[in-house]
């Protein structure tokens, strides 16, 4: 929320309404490329951006092909951040 509020008065009310355009567009999920065998994604379960259930729509979507990873502490911006990094990686 914070980033979206900052780039909100950075851009002013056009920004802002940009913004509410592009985070209720519907989209459709792109098959995988056979040459890509898993898809890892990580979620912050404290994320207020993206839904926990979106990433598992995702995962259900690419039927056994996209793992869930869930990380507690963590927000949209700070799951890949500093030590969790670390964290996060060796999970695979």
């Amino acid at each position: 929320k914070k980033h979206i509020m900052d780039f909100a008065k950075h851009q002013g009310q056009d920004g802002n309404r940009q913004m509410i355009r592009i985070a209720l567009q519907k989209i459709d999920v792109p098959d995988l490329p056979s040459t890509i065998q898993t898809v890892h994604i990580f979620h912050g379960r404290k994320d207020q951006l993206v839904s926990e259930g979106s990433c598992q729509k995702l995962v259900d979507e690419w039927k056994g092909r996209a793992v869930l990873h869930s990380v507690e502490d963590t927000d949209h911006n700070t799951v890949m951040l500093g030590e969790r990094l670390h964290t996060v990686l060796i999970t695979l």
